[in-house]
């Protein structure tokens, strides 16, 4: 009786170790799916938002414009020289198509810092890309417009802010900043497209 009390002990605490086994097991891999299931849909989102951003950044820094565009310009109304004001209007253009991408780049922002925790620093430094264009373009612009009225502006540096500003960009001489856009699309690329593709 003894014996089959001892046994029928044993045989508990096992059955008590193994469903403890099983539950961490099954704990940890339901853990497991989950973290999958969100870096997949934290890639998606990724991905989804920078292309539309690199398409946008295409159409801020198009040298194409419309007549009415940039003339929400500050400080415009004034300028009493007509042609100084046509000047800086034009300057604005990229300035103002930025302006509509606020809250595009407010989402990067916040998926920057989600992408450091998921993926690593280099995810997030090839995101900080996209930030550092838009500062160099706003910057550019600011130059412009803060210079336009004075000669005594080095020529080569008008027209360097004003291929930050806008592509200028051909066969021969591609832009700077395309380039640097596409090379961080394609590291996002590398660290997102096998999550939603499993290659």
């Amino acid at each position: 009786m003894d014996i089959l009390q001892s046994a029928l002990g044993v045989l508990q605490t096992l059955a008590v170790i193994a469903a403890s086994i099983a539950a961490i097991i099954g704990v940890s891999t339901w853990r497991k799916q989950m973290v999958g299931r969100r870096k997949m849909e934290l890639a998606e989102e990724i991905l989804t938002l920078v292309y539309e951003v690199q398409g946008a950044m295409e159409w801020v820094r198009n040298p194409a414009g419309w007549s009415s565009e940039g003339q929400s310009r500050p400080g415009r109304a004034d300028e009493p020289d007509e042609g100084l004001q046509r000047l800086k209007d034009a300057y604005y253009v990229p300035a103002e198509r930025l302006s509509h991408l606020d809250e595009e780049f407010a989402r990067l922002r916040v998926l920057r810092h989600k992408a450091k925790a998921y993926f690593g620093h280099d995810l997030e430094e090839a995101l900080a890309v996209f930030h550092r264009v838009r500062n160099d373009v706003s910057t550019a612009v600011h130059m412009l417009l803060a210079t336009a009225s004075d000669d005594q502006v080095e020529g080569g540096l008008r027209k360097e802010w004003d291929r930050k500003a806008r592509n200028m960009g051909t066969t021969d001489h591609p832009d700077e900043i395309v380039a640097h856009l596409e090379a961080a699309v394609s590291t996002i690329e590398e660290h997102c497209r096998p999550l939603l593709t499993g290659k």
